[in-house]
């Protein structure tokens, strides 16, 4: 009887662990942005941050809220079905906010989660006059994509934020205040 018992438990076990509903696993590192050296192409070892706080909003709630490893480490895990702004904020330099089109991302279950890995590079804040519209603004975008079965940049509107992001920090030396 405690054999029969033991195997229905086991069984009941992995039948719950096999129902997980899908997973979107993102992490990466957060490092020092340096403009020069990125728009000169170079790589260089980055200065990896630790205390930077990450804020996920659903939905206008705080789903969570965390701070990276000192190695500069983070990783954090979307649910599939809902949309989240991610915002990524450290004293001193400009919060970055990410968007994450999960809605379209398969409710069922998987045999792996969704990874996505990606650096996020922090800029040292500058004095503006007004810049909600690049620490408010997501600077990135990503979705679920069906043809491919993972989450992908949108690479048009990232080119449109950073180049934002460069006239309204004067970054772009074409750019001037009007």
């Amino acid at each position: 009887m405690k054999q029969l018992l033991l195997i229905i438990a086991v069984a009941f076990s992995a039948l719950a662990m096999h129902a997980m509903p899908s997973k979107i696993l993102v992490y990466g590192y957060i490092e020092e942005g340096d403009l020069e050296t990125l728009l000169q192409n170079k790589r260089t070892f980055p200065i990896r941050m630790d205390d930077v706080t990450i804020t996920i909003h659903s939905e206008g709630e705080v789903v969570l809220e965390k701070v990276n490893r000192k190695s500069g480490f983070y990783s954090f895990v979307l649910d599939p079905g809902k949309k989240y702004t991610v915002a990524f904020s450290a004293e001193g330099y400009f919060t970055k906010c990410i968007d994450f089109d999960a809605s379209k991302a398969p409710l069922t279950e998987q045999e792996t989660s969704f990874k996505m890995f990606t650096d996020i590079l922090l800029f040292k804040e500058i004095p503006l006059e007004d810049s909600t519209s690049i620490t408010q603004a997501a600077m990135a975008r990503c979705e679920f994509d069906h043809e491919k079965q993972r989450m992908v940049w949108d690479m048009d509107y990232a080119k449109i934020a950073f180049d934002h992001f460069m006239r309204i920090t004067a970054y772009d030396p074409g750019y001037s205040p009007e």
